[in-house]
C-alpha cells in the first residue's frame, strides 16, 4: 500500500458522470475536426464528393482520442470488477484478504496490475495523438504536404528561428504545448516503453458487515514527478481521476491548436479565386441568413465546438 497513508486521496466521486463530461467534451473536439475539414475544402481545395488526404488526417486523431477514452472507460470498469473479485474472495475465505503476506497479498498486488496495464494504454494513445496530430500541422501548413513528421519534428521547427515554420502564428503555440505538457507526456511514455515499469499502488476500504469494497489506485511517485504541475504536493490522487485530467488536458491542447490551424487556413485561403477542373465535383458553402453572403460551411460545427471550448480564440 502507498507509504504515506495521511495523504488525503483524490478520487473520481461519480466514475459514470466523469465518464459522461469527458465524453461530452471529446463529442466537442470532434466537431472542431470536423469543421477544420470544411474549412479546408471552401478556403483552400475542394475536398467535396470524394475521399481527401484531410479526412484521413482528421479521422486518424479522432480514432486515437477515442482509443484513449475507451481505455480509461475499462480502466474504470476494471474498479468495479476488482471489488467485485476481493468481495467474492472475501466472502469465501476472509484470511486470505485480512492475513499479512510478504512482500504483497497476491490479490491486491494482480489488481495493482491490471489497472497499471490499462493506464499504460491510456498513456500510449494520447501519446500517440501528437504525432498524428503533427502529420495534419505539416499538410495544412508546409507545401511538403505527403510527409509525415512526428510531434517532435513539428515542435522542434516551432522554435527554430532559422526555420520558416517558426515565423508561422501556430508555431508559439505548439511550442508553449510542448514545453508545458507534450514533452512531459512523452517522457513519461518513453521511461515506461523503454526503460522501467510503473506500478500504481493501491489502497482501499472494506465495510466488514457487507463484504463491500472501495478500491483506489494512488498515481506513482514517478507519474507524480513525471507531471510536476499536476494537483498538489501534499495530496494523493488516483489513477482514474489523473487518467480522466490526462485526457481533458489532452483535449484542451489539441483545441487550441485547432485554433491556430483554422486561422492558418483563413489566412492562405484561395477562396474566392478557386478553380475546379473537375465540373462534376460539388461544392457546399453555408449562406449566412441575415446578410446573404456564402461563408465556409463549417460554422455549425464550430458552435459545437465552442460548447466546451469556448475560450479558444477563432
Amino acid at each position: 500500500m502507498p507509504e504515506n497513508q495521511a495523504k488525503d486521496i483524490i478520487d473520481i466521486r461519480d466514475r459514470n458522470q466523469a465518464f459522461r463530461q469527458t465524453d461530452d467534451r471529446l463529442d466537442s473536439l470532434k466537431e472542431g475536426f470536423y469543421a477544420l475539414a470544411l474549412d479546408y475544402g471552401y478556403h483552400i481545395e475542394n475536398i467535396f464528393g470524394g475521399n481527401h488526404r484531410i479526412i484521413e488526417l482528421r479521422d486518424n486523431v479522432i480514432y486515437r482520442l477515442f482509443s484513449s477514452l475507451l481505455h480509461c472507460q475499462l480502466l474504470l470498469q476494471q474498479h468495479i470488477i476488482i471489488e467485485r473479485r476481493l468481495k467474492d474472495i472475501y466472502k469465501d475465505d476472509p484470511g486470505k484478504i485480512l492475513n499479512w503476506v510478504y512482500p504483497k497479498n497476491p490479490n491486491f498486488e494482480y489488481a495493482e496490475k491490471e489497472i497499471s496495464a490499462i493506464f499504460d494504454s491510456v498513456v500510449f494513445h494520447l501519446s500517440a495523438i501528437y504525432d498524428y496530430l503533427g502529420i495534419l500541422i505539416n499538410f495544412i501548413c508546409t507545401k511538403e504536404k505527403q510527409q509525415t513528421p512526428k510531434w517532435t519534428t513539428i515542435s522542434k521547427s516551432a522554435r527554430d528561428i532559422n526555420n520558416s515554420f517558426n515565423k508561422k502564428d501556430i508555431a508559439a503555440k505548439i511550442d508553449e504545448i510542448d514545453r508545458e505538457f507534450v514533452i512531459k507526456l512523452y517522457d513519461y511514455r518513453s521511461e515506461i516503453i523503454h526503460r522501467t515499469r510503473d506500478t500504481n499502488e493501491y489502497s482501499f476500504d472494506l465495510k466488514a458487515s457487507t463484504g463491500d469494497f472501495t478500491m483506489r489506485f494512488t498515481c506513482s511517485d514517478k507519474l507524480r514527478k513525471s507531471f510536476k504541475n499536476f494537483g498538489e504536493k501534499d495530496l494523493d490522487y488516483t489513477v482514474a481521476h489523473f487518467s480522466m485530467w490526462l485526457i481533458n488536458r489532452t483535449a484542451e491542447t489539441i483545441a487550441e491548436i485547432l485554433g491556430g490551424l483554422k486561422k492558418e487556413i483563413q489566412t492562405n485561403s484561395q477562396f474566392p479565386f478557386h478553380t475546379y477542373k473537375d465540373g462534376n465535383k460539388p461544392f457546399i458553402m453555408y449562406v449566412n441568413p441575415e446578410t446573404n453572403v456564402g461563408e465556409s460551411p463549417s460554422i455549425i460545427n464550430w458552435d459545437k465546438f465552442k460548447a466546451h471550448f469556448g475560450n479558444v480564440p477563432l
